[in-house]
């Protein structure tokens, strides 16, 4: 079967999906190039590639035979054998459909999954086994994704890097995506002292720490679930006892800081505001928690399906109570004061990150690509509006918060 192939183009522009009528897909395979794991600049000579580049926006190409392109239709969840190309390097990889809200179709803008282990044990991609790349589709400024994992980043918060790609499937162009690093291994180990923990996902709505059975395992080289319901079995506590068992579980640094910065910056599409889109990681020889951002196109307050514009849903910091663990804190003295404080701190530091030339700057690099975005140059309006109203939610938010922190007791 002819695979994926992902090469590195320029000049698209939009045109229909569909494979032509009588075209059976059949293409000449490009050469497979088995590349084994290893740093970028070592990697069987691969050429120098900044993936997670905020300033560049690497030309992609996918190609499906047809045996591939009906096997999404049928089942867009399981993996596919493709060929990735990038920067002139060609891989054999799997390829499936990915998300929830934002799912679309093979034949329209779809999210992607690609997995450079799936056809050779051992193949990495610049030190990574996963790649995902997001379709931006409920993003009017297609840049939330990437300045919320920038704050997170930047408060020294393990959270996800991400560079941007335009993408073609068999040669149609479907626009600009995201390209998002899968916390695994090699984010593991920039993050932590240990990445051989387990590593889960909420894999149902509401999904808390009151039962194994509502998380999915990414990683499991624990062989156990144990430490996860220790955890379960602390989150029950109550009172002082619910501190004490929480600062021998979490990182409690990192616990704070995530928990202030959803507030902070209105990432309501997570843990305390939303009980969604969040992963929890055990590093084993520090035998302590983290929960790690996930899904971030939804930042600062906006919410497609109930207002039009940003700074209306999730931006009181009171409301992010609705995760187990969040509810507690809120409820602890100790903890509440530890996460006001912090609140403080990334006040000051998003003051300190200027964000109004950040924000102008996230606009600047991805206009161009807007402006000729198959799925979204007609929504260029939305986009100038929908920038400025980040713009202005940024600049006036730190000052938001050192109001509520005061008025809160902090």
């Amino acid at each position: 079967m002819t695979p994926v192939l992902l090469a590195l183009l320029v000049g698209c522009g939009p045109v229909s999906l569909d494979l032509p009528e009588g075209d059976s897909g059949d293409r000449p395979a490009p050469g497979v190039r088995y590349v084994e794991d290893g740093p970028p600049e070592s990697v069987g000579g691969l050429p120098q590639l900044d993936v997670f580049s905020e300033e560049e926006i690497h030309d992609l190409v996918l190609e499906l035979d047809r045996d591939a392109w009906d096997d999404l239709q049928r089942n867009p969840g399981r993996y596919v054998e493709a060929d990735f190309t990038a920067a002139g390097v060609t891989y054999a990889i799997g390829v499936r459909l990915k998300g929830t809200s934002t799912f679309e179709d093979i034949s329209r803008k779809p999210s992607l999954k690609l997995r450079f282990d799936y056809v050779h044990e051992g193949q990495r991609f610049y030190g990574m086994r996963k790649l995902n790349l997001h379709n931006l589709t409920l993003d009017p400024i297609l840049s939330s994704e990437t300045m919320t994992y920038g704050f997170f980043r930047a408060a020294d918060l393990p959270a996800p890097r991400v560079g941007y790609a335009r993408l073609r499937i068999n040669g149609d162009d479907v626009g600009l995506y995201t390209i998002v690093e899968v916390p695994e291994d090699d984010f593991l180990r920039r993050w932590f002292a240990d990445a051989d923990g387990n590593l889960y996902e909420n894999a149902e709505n509401y999904c808390d720490l009151t039962r194994v059975g509502c998380f999915d395992a990414e990683e499991t080289d624990e062989g156990n679930d144990d430490a996860l319901q220790d955890l379960i079995d602390a989150a029950g506590q109550t009172g002082s006892a619910w501190r004490t068992a929480m600062q021998a579980q979490m990182d409690w640094d990192r616990f704070v800081g995530f928990m202030a910065m959803e507030r902070t910056i209105a990432h309501w599409d997570s843990y305390s505001f939303d009980l969604s889109n969040y992963r929890l990681y055990h590093d084993p020889t520090a035998d302590t928690w983290a929960f790690i951002p996930w899904s971030a196109d939804l930042g600062f307050g906006y919410r497609p399906w109930s207002y039009p514009d940003c700074g209306r849903h999730g931006v009181d910091p009171a409301a992010y109570d609705m995760g187990r663990l969040a509810s507690s804190c809120q409820a602890d003295a100790v903890c509440r004061e530890d996460v006001l404080e912090r609140m403080l701190e990334y006040a000051d530091l998003i003051d300190a990150m200027n964000p109004g030339a950040l924000v102008d700057a996230a606009l600047d690099r991805v206009r161009p690509e807007a402006e000729t975005d198959p799925d979204h140059a007609a929504e260029m309006d939305h986009f100038e509006e929908h920038g400025a109203c980040v713009r202005q939610f940024l600049v006036d938010r730190p000052d938001v918060i050192r109001q509520w922190v005061a008025e809160a007791g902090g």
